[in-house]
Order: C-alpha cells, then sequence, then structure tokens
C-alpha cells in the first residue's frame, strides 16, 4: 500500500468518523439522551461499517459534556413523574429499558423523590383522569346531590386502583390517594 493510499483511507476514515458524529449531534439536539441509548440507535441507523466509530463518537459525547446519564434519568424522572403523572417503578422500569445504569437510577430516583410528594402526585393524577364532570359516581364534596348519582362501587374503586398501580405507585401510595381524593366509605378496606 503507498503513503498516497493510507493517506485516502485515513481521509475516508475521518469522513465516516465525522459522518458519526454529526448524527448524534443531530439527535442530541433534539432531545437527551442516556449514552447506552444513544448507542443502541446508532448502531441501528449508521451504516455497518462505520460502526468502529461509534464508541469513539459516544467518548467525544461524554467528554464534551454532551452526554450525561445521571442528568438525563434526573430530567426523564422529572417529565415522567412531575408532567405526565407516572411513578416511581414505572419511571425505573423505563429507565432500565434505555439502559440507564441501575445505581444511577436509584440516585436520580431519590432525588427526585425528595422534591415530590407521591401521595399529592397520585390524586392530582386520579383527579385528571376521573374528574367529577361528566362522572356517573357520587364524590363526597358532592354528597347533597347524592340522590342523583349512584356512589362509588368496588369496581369502580379497583378501576381507579388499578390505573394507579399500571402507573407505577405502590398500593400505599394508591390506598391514601384514592381516601384523599374520593373519601372512605364504610365498606373500603384499606
Amino acid at each position: 500500500m503507498t503513503s498516497l493510499e493510507v493517506l485516502e483511507d485515513d481521509h475516508e476514515d475521518e469522513e465516516a468518523y465525522q459522518r458519526v458524529y454529526e448524527q448524534a449531534i443531530r439527535w442530541l439536539g433534539q432531545r437527551p439522551y442516556g449514552t447506552e441509548e444513544l448507542t443502541r440507535r446508532l448502531e441501528n441507523k449508521v451504516p455497518d461499517e462505520d460502526h468502529v466509530h461509534i464508541a469513539r463518537v459516544v467518548d467525544r459525547c461524554v467528554s464534551l459534556g454532551y452526554l450525561d446519564d445521571y442528568e438525563f434519568a434526573l430530567g426523564r424522572i422529572r417529565n415522567r413523574m412531575i408532567s405526565r403523572g407516572y411513578g416511581p417503578a414505572w419511571v425505573q422500569m423505563d429507565l432500565r429499558s434505555r439502559g440507564v445504569d441501575d445505581t444511577v437510577v436509584r440516585s436520580a430516583l431519590r432525588e427526585v423523590l425528595a422534591e415530590v410528594n407521591l401521595v399529592e402526585l397520585a390524586s392530582d393524577v386520579l383527579k385528571r383522569r376521573f374528574s367529577s364532570a361528566g362522572s356517573r359516581f357520587v364524590l363526597p364534596s358532592e354528597r347533597e346531590d347524592a340522590e342523583k348519582k349512584p356512589r362509588m362501587d368496588r369496581k369502580e374503586k379497583k378501576r381507579r386502583y388499578d390505573f394507579l398501580m399500571r402507573r407505577g405507585f405502590d398500593s400505599d401510595i394508591v390506598w391514601t390517594a384514592m381516601e384523599r381524593s374520593f373519601g372512605r366509605d364504610d365498606d373500603d378496606v384499606y
């Protein structure tokens, strides 16, 4: 191989690296990514011959501060819990599926949970999902109109309980939120 051919190969190799880097930067400009998630996306989207550059690109993004798993986890947890009403279990599962390390997830979750009252969050989620507007069941604040609407039965309570459980709240939080939001009947077993 001549020195000219070596220079051409180096130039082509550097161009391929630059393409992978630019693609990573484009994606990072659209939304935050975790290290593993960006790596997987690059592996799926860039040509096979460019895969040799992925680790170097990811390392460069980390060293420049464009990728930080802890900051990614914090932002994702805040967004999913506070803005979208998901509980801790759902958020943990989501971040694990994105390849974020469990210790990073637990640390970020601990920080966010120090800022959030889970019972209030779950109560707000219930109120948004099952608002009294259009509801066919009596809420404690509407007891005067009790003749017009039936009381909430066990099936409806279970529906609301299951909804919060699927959102990632634990059962103690769910029961407390339901009691706070809808009151407690004499036949309730919490």
